[in-house]
């Protein structure tokens, strides 16, 4: 396991026209490692490409200790279960020849669902579908067959928080492939399809935490579609990204409204859906192909894996503010963690709380190797300000809140104090508010509240003026020096587009941004603080040939 021990930050407080410099503990290296899980004992040709022994994650718990998948053994091809640096091998179904997967874990991790190799061989496949707990592999069986019909192949993906609720896909009497979705009172049930002239061709790979949401893929009267399935309204097709002609979902947050998978179409694969937004891209650099497997419990962090050559991928994590990024890059250059020898290939699970990340790569002795990062103090972690605009009708803010259910927005003006205006459920880890009780000339404050476990913690404060008669001006870095985000304040005197540089000392512009804002306040975020070199810049604004400038500092 490689650590990196806590650092002090730097944070600076502006009182008035007085500055406090407050040393803190930087949270975002609090306690961040790498883990590779090892491999069950034994070694075994024939599971692996080239190599006698290998370990796959295919999920982690909820609270983010327990990770499953499978591994090489000296039997074969084995589910096992890691936990507090221990992997142990679950075996097999009794009977066959020796072969198990898991692919699913209970919230606290004490079931655990996948395939196994049962003693006669079921039609359609050698496996089935089975839920492990407290030492016990039970064989969950298949979907119901036709007289006389051998007993039919199945496999579990998924598993509800308290373990009770299983799905998955199995062969359907009539052939093809069928959801399903198991309780222990009613036992195995086929969800249907999409579409079912011909018979059912649809899988379940992910279910909330309470059981009552599934979510997969299907197929409709235009072919492979993702969907989401309801007690209430059954199943129901997710579509696809502009011009794609294929989706499949592989993941849900805990209450069933976030679904993730991949839409094959140009460079935009991964999407995420909301019944808001309906289904949208998860954007990044240009790639040749990704897949989101898995979202956090409010669905507002993803992960999973991006093609980046004809076999080479990279194990990503996105979120709505810092996009997506390789795991890797986050680990090594925002952690400083040390990770020489190792590709991540690819992500595949993500704890409720989104600071626990699962995948796959391949380890410093070339070998396929299960992995854990914890990212515990990460970024991605903290609430944070996305974007204030005013004009004169009013003020629109945006927060990042990822992990927060409820956010209470405050306001403060120069001559009252801060008051909460209103409450607001988080969606996806965003906050938005609009403020149209405000007056033209009169200066505002704003900042959300939200309640953990030591009380109610204050982020993203941003201050907008209401424009009265529309000018160019630039406020500069708030705060000023910048840390981690560089938030840029400022107005613009009209529609036309504009543009915020960073320049040093020396005439080099380190960092430029394009803004479409529109006329009146803004602020905007115009870079990641960590990726600029300490010291004293120029803050440049440009529009319609005028251009303002402010001085500005940063520091580590």
């Amino acid at each position: 396991m490689t650590s990196r021990p806590p650092r002090l930050g730097i944070v600076v407080v502006s009182l008035g026209l007085l500055a406090a410099v407050i040393v803190a503990p930087d949270r975002r290296a609090s306690s961040a490692s790498f883990t590779g899980l090892g491999h069950l004992a034994g070694d075994f040709f024939g599971v692996c490409v080239g190599s006698p022994k290998c370990s796959f994650a295919n999920a982690v718990s909820a609270d983010g200790k327990v990770v499953v998948g499978f591994s090489t053994s000296a039997a074969g091809k084995q589910a096992f279960l890691w936990q507090s640096g221990v992997m142990t091998g679950l075996g097999d179904l009794p009977g066959g020849s020796f072969a198990s997967e898991a692919r699913g874990v209970s919230a606290d991790g004490s079931v655990v669902v996948g395939i196994g190799t049962p003693a006669t061989a079921p039609a359609g496949g050698p496996f089935q579908a089975f839920r492990w707990k407290s030492g016990v592999m039970t064989n969950l069986g298949g979907l119901p067959g036709l007289p006389g019909q051998p007993p039919l192949a199945s496999q579990a993906f998924a598993v509800s928080a308290d373990g009770n609720v299983v799905v998955g896909g199995g062969q359907a009497a009539t052939g093809g492939n069928e959801a399903f979705r198991w309780t222990q009172a009613g036992g195995m049930v086929g969800l249907g399809d999409l579409f079912t002239l011909y018979g059912p061709n649809s899988t379940a790979r992910a279910v909330s935490s309470d059981g009552s949401v599934v979510a997969g893929q299907g197929y409709s009267t235009t072919g492979i579609e993702a969907f989401r399935w309801t007690q209430a309204s059954g199943m129901a097709g997710l579509g696809r990204l502009p011009g794609a002609t294929v989706s499949s979902a592989y993941g849900i947050s805990a209450d069933g409204l976030v679904v993730v998978g991949t839409s094959p179409v140009g460079t935009d694969h991964a999407f995420r859906w909301t019944q808001t937004t309906g289904m949208v891209a998860i954007t990044g650099p240009p790639v040749i192909q990704s897949l989101a497997r898995a979202a956090s419990g409010n669905g507002s962090v993803v992960v999973g894996y991006s093609y980046v050559g004809p076999v080479d991928t990279d194990a990503f994590i996105w979120d709505a503010v810092h996009g997506l990024r390789r795991v890797k890059d986050v680990l090594v250059n925002d952690f400083g963690l040390t990770l020489t020898g190792w590709k991540l290939t690819e992500a595949t699970g993500i704890s409720s709380d989104g600071l626990t990340v699962v995948g796959n790569g391949t380890d410093p002795s070339g070998n396929a190797e299960a992995w854990i990062a914890d990212l515990s103090g990460a970024t991605p972690a903290l609430a944070s300000l996305v974007s204030a605009d005013a004009d004169e009708h009013g003020v629109r803010l945006q927060w990042f809140a990822p992990g927060a259910a409820f956010a209470g927005v405050y306001r403060r003006t120069m001559d009252r104090d801060w008051a909460m205006v209103a409450s607001i459920p988080v969606d996806g880890g965003r906050v938005a508010y609009e403020d149209r009780l405000v007056e033209a000339g009169r200066r505002y404050g704003y900042r959300i509240g939200i309640t953990g476990a030591t009380g109610e913690e204050f982020f993203g404060e941003a201050w907008v003026t209401i424009p009265g008669a529309a000018a160019l001006s630039l406020e500069g870095l708030r705060p000023n020096p910048g840390d981690r985000d560089l938030l840029v304040s400022f107005s613009l005197s009209s529609a036309g587009p504009a543009v915020v540089e960073l320049v040093d000392l020396t005439g080099r512009v380190v960092v430029r941004r394009d803004v479409d804002a529109g006329q009146g306040s803004h602020v905007i975020r115009l870079e990641d603080g960590r990726s600029v070199a300490p010291g004293v810049y120029i803050l440049r604004l440009t529009q319609d040939g005028r251009s303002v400038t402010r001085m500005a500092s940063v520091v580590h």
